[in-house]
């Protein structure tokens, strides 16, 4: 057993400190470890395939189809143009709409859904307005995560909770529900603090330093203008006072309220500034010699059509809506029969089979291209050896010993039970993502419903998981997706090499873990009083 957690405490390792590689990391530490259980007895190979996600696999390759297929049709460049409308092109606004539009959607669909529909229009709104993709990207799979455990048919741990519990839709209104709302809202203001603090810290408020000008101006800058746009020529200045009869051509006042300044004589700078010294905000217009020259009118037909990845204005009006119209009513058909499915004793991955078989039946493309062009290889392949991992450490026992000594230090206390639990399923769905930690954790839920009453442990297992899984990038049922469209995304051929680094900031764990160890926790805690409560209200 010794060796076995050991291995999988070298591959866990290697997936935090090699980010780029973690799916060969994670393939080759499952195979070992199945290699190992075999040969050594610990546990039989084959049981560690009884965790195969078979439905989630089937979902995601069809979910796969359809994103490639709205790809095609411009469906992101309209969803990316409606909210820069509704943004109103502030910066701000985005961070604040992102989230709540991520929650909102993952009520209705499968989250995996979610993050194959929006990643794309998140990098792309991103790049466009100069926005830090951390917290942008991190917000935006938390949020589906607290999504996705609102309801009964959202997320795989949801659903796990839903197929082989009691656990009602009104358990899920009145114990889950609510603290998800109540996360949503934390989320967008923890989201907004991270947003103003990295705007702080790239345009400093003040900086007092000595700007010297060909010519004979000098002038002291104070700080940047941060509310303007990233490409406008508007700097905040303090004009020093003239030491001499020297004096200044007038300063001017355009239409537009802005300042026009002339040349200013060199003056020595003070050491001190004075409190009563007035900011004025002006451009530096260029003199009648510097001016550029008008730019060459093209003709129509050389002039290059808009490039959808640099603006969505232009963007939103090239979607075929013909070519969209049959696969979104499929789309839309396909969730509420994933919703539903559960309820009725109809398979998920039956049902996928079946849309997708008449998405590609009815799609204008070759079936063969479209299959071809699937973008979740990389992420199905991960999935896979996540939970691989999980049934390796189940059937050695490991997880039950620890599960076990758990048990005896709660002593049947119900309070000790539900914080145990919550503990458990966060640490297990951090480390082994949500689906794992859901359906290895499920059999020990239910053996200990009858002590706590009221399908409690099953709220805490939730709650746990909904903690755990927004740690780390492949903890979340949806962080493996994510890393692999963002993968994707970096091999657009119009990407510039500095949006390719801005981009790659999200496979730095130092930052990613900067922005989600605080928020987990802050779950974590509020998980504990949640379940306190809810042992006195129940």
């Amino acid at each position: 057993m010794l060796n076995i957690l050991m291995i999988a405490s070298v591959t866990y390792l290697g997936m935090v400190f090699f980010t780029k590689y973690r799916t060969p990391i994670a393939v080759l530490g499952s195979a070992i470890l199945l290699i190992y259980g075999n040969l050594s007895g610990s546990f039989p190979a084959n049981l560690a395939f009884q965790n195969f996600p078979q439905e989630i696999v089937i979902l995601i390759i069809v979910l796969g189809l359809f994103t490639k297929i709205f790809e095609r049709s411009g469906l992101f460049n309209y969803i990316g143009y409606q909210f820069v409308r509704y943004s109103k092109k502030k910066r701000i606004l985005i961070v604040i709409l992102l989230p709540i539009v991520m929650y909102a959607t993952s009520l209705f669909m499968n989250n995996l859904t979610v993050i194959l529909l929006f990643t794309f229009i998140c990098l792309k709104l991103a790049l466009k307005f100069n926005l830090p993709i951390i917290p942008l990207l991190v917000s935006a799979i938390i949020a589906s995560n607290i999504g996705g455990a609102a309801l009964p048919w959202a997320d795989t741990p949801a659903v796990i909770i839903t197929l082989y519990t009691d656990f009602s839709l009104w358990d899920f209104l009145i114990k889950l529900f609510i603290p998800c709302f109540i996360y949503t809202i934390l989320l967008v203001k923890y989201s907004m603090t991270w947003f103003n603090y990295l705007e702080k810290k790239k345009y400093p408020s003040e900086k007092q330093t000595l700007l010297t000008r060909k010519g004979d101006n000098n002038v002291s800058p104070l700080s940047l203008d941060r509310k303007l746009p990233a490409d406008t020529s508007v700097i905040s200045y303090v004009i020093k006072p003239k030491l001499h009869e020297d004096k200044a051509k007038p300063i001017k006042r355009t239409k537009n309220q802005e300042i026009q300044l002339s040349h200013y004589k060199r003056t020595e700078p003070s050491e001190e500034l004075s409190s009563d010294i007035n900011k004025i905000h002006y451009t530096i217009k260029p003199k009648p010699h510097d001016k550029e020259p008008p730019p060459i009118k093209k003709h129509k037909k050389l002039m290059k059509k808009p490039d959808p990845f640099d603006t969505f204005e232009e963007a939103h009006m090239n979607i075929n809506w013909k070519k969209a119209k049959l696969p979104l009513v499929l789309f839309f058909l396909f969730i509420t029969f994933v919703c539903i499915g559960p309820f009725i004793n109809l398979s998920i991955a039956f049902i996928s089979v079946i849309f997708g078989s008449i998405l590609l039946i009815t799609n204008d493309h070759n079936p063969e291209d479209t299959i071809n062009a699937i973008p979740v290889l990389d992420s199905l392949i991960f999935i896979v050896a996540l939970f691989l991992i999980g049934g390796a450490l189940e059937y050695s026992g490991i997880l039950n010993i620890a599960v076990n000594y758990v048990l005896t230090f709660t002593e049947e206390s119900g309070a000790l039970i539900l914080i145990s639990i919550m503990l458990m399923a966060f640490i297990i769905a951090t480390f082994l993502s949500a689906g794992p930690a859901a359906a290895t954790l499920l059999p020990i839920c239910n053996q200990l419903s009858s002590i706590v009453g009221n399908n409690l442990v099953y709220a805490a297992l939730a709650l746990g998981i909904l903690a755990g899984s927004s740690m780390l990038p492949w903890s979340a049922t949806g962080g493996p997706v994510l890393l692999g469209e963002v993968t994707r995304f970096l091999k657009l051929p119009n990407l510039k090499m500095k949006d390719k680094k801005s981009v790659m900031e999200i496979f730095d764990l130092k930052h990613y873990l900067a922005f989600s160890i605080p928020f987990s926790l802050i779950m974590v805690v509020l998980n504990a009083l949640i379940l306190i409560l809810y042992l006195k209200i129940f």
